[in-house]
């Protein structure tokens, strides 16, 4: 065999291996509508969570009580961010592990004391509340009708609505 043949079988292997690895990084690489959109939205990113779900969030660098945070997410064009389910919950998790900060999310007792009502329209059933969103929850106190991720122990709290904290905001495509 002359060395051209082998230059020349070399460089069609080569070329082989390198379609193969672009297939490969393009397969990993499925960019989705909310992945475009969000990234046109300034101040949000995407969050990952369980079996590749995903989310667009954008979390506040400044505080602001419960109707303020969530009429300044109206006008992003977002809502409160809504964390049904222990996948998304991580992504608070994570989150409040960083940051270390109370935020505010989408979820209330506004309407009706003690039904909680995420900014989605759905209800948080009672049976969910224990242990993955609550360690405690008390829908006699009148005051306390707005929900935070509570830094101290990433577990959902009832707090007064006009307090002060940050808050996370999700745009839904």
């Amino acid at each position: 065999m002359s060395s051209l043949t082998i230059i020349y079988l070399g460089l069609i292997f080569i070329s082989f291996a390198q379609g193969d690895v672009t297939k490969e990084r393009n397969k990993r690489a499925k960019i989705s509508v909310i992945d475009v959109r969000c990234r046109r939205s300034p101040g949000f990113e995407i969050e990952r969570y369980d079996l590749g779900g995903k989310m667009c969030l954008m979390w506040s660098n400044n505080t602001k009580n419960f109707t303020d945070a969530k009429a300044e997410c109206k006008a992003q064009g977002a809502r409160l961010g809504v964390f049904k389910g222990a996948g998304k919950m991580k992504i608070l998790f994570r989150q409040r592990d960083w940051w270390k900060r109370n935020i505010w999310i989408g979820l209330d007792d506004l309407v009706t004391e003690g039904t909680l009502v995420w900014h989605d329209g759905t209800i948080l059933p009672r049976s969910d509340y224990y242990p993955l969103y609550f360690n405690s929850y008390n829908p006699s106190s009148s005051e306390q009708r707005c929900i935070q991720l509570w830094a101290r122990d990433n577990k959902l709290d009832d707090m007064e609505c006009f307090d002060v904290i940050y808050y996370v905001c999700e745009k839904v495509f």
